[in-house]
């Protein structure tokens, strides 16, 4: 899917490992895990990977459908933390979009 000008969205690391979760078969239990996304600069300086609107969305969909439950979600902030935190709250606070998104 591209924008009028020719543009692509890149896929986003939490996309691209949920999309890389195996199936598991159909079970009472869902399996639980957990998300961790960092970003490193050029310099090996961790920035910021707090998931934007579109990654929570996807989020709340691919590991029910593939059997798991999302517990904790880790990313890395731009002070050089990690931070945890869990779908729920990600959801109530302010969300961010990629460039991409922000223009359609």
């Amino acid at each position: 899917m591209g924008d009028d000008d020719g543009n692509v969205p890149g896929i986003h690391a939490e996309e691209d490992a949920l999309a890389k979760l195996k199936p598991l078969k159909i079970r009472k239990r869902l399996e639980r895990i957990n998300l961790l996304v960092i970003r490193v600069s050029k310099k090996n300086k961790l920035q910021s990977s707090k998931p934007c609107g579109n990654c929570i969305e996807i989020m709340k969909k691919i590991p029910h459908k593939k059997g798991y439950k999302l517990d904790n979600i880790y990313y890395s902030d731009g002070e050089g933390n990690i931070v945890r935190t869990d779908l729920t709250t990600l959801e109530c606070e302010d969300k961010h979009y990629s460039s991409f998104y922000r223009r359609r």
